[in-house]
């Protein structure tokens, strides 16, 4: 069982069990959401992820750019902003895609033997900075 929580520690999460898969995601749209060069996100059943949001605050924004054209619904907590997961297109109620730098505890053991990939790679391109590895 894994736990984690938003910034602010309102919302709070548990999944049980590892996820099917690890993405790095360097679009555009990961990008300005989360103020860095991309984002990580674990493929979960929907079934294993529990929400706890006591006070209501967990918002939704629909994001209408993606490259796909096919609009993407990501949930956040309306209190700090932190994004917490969104709904893969085509899987409504079957699977979600967390965000598992909001995990507590070891992350290490979370993403043990689990496949990772990237995606939207010519993205970060356009960020390379001279002597920096940023993946």
């Amino acid at each position: 069982m894994y736990s984690g929580s938003c910034g602010c520690r309102e919302i709070s999460f548990t999944l049980a069990a590892k996820p099917s898969k690890l993405t790095k995601c360097f679009c555009s749209d990961c990008r300005k959401f989360s103020s860095f060069f991309g984002q990580l996100a674990a493929l979960h059943q929907a079934a294993d992820f529990k929400l706890n949001d006591p006070k209501g605050y967990l918002k939704v924004h629909v994001v209408t750019t993606t490259r796909s054209g096919l609009p993407k619904r990501r949930f956040l907590c309306g209190n700090c902003g932190s994004s917490i997961y969104t709904i893969p297109r085509g899987h409504e109620g079957e699977l979600v895609r967390i965000r598992p730098t909001l995990l507590d505890g070891d992350f290490n053991d979370y993403m043990e033997g689990v496949p990772v990939n990237a995606i939207f790679t010519e993205e970060l391109e356009k960020f390379q900075v001279k002597d920096v590895k940023l993946i």
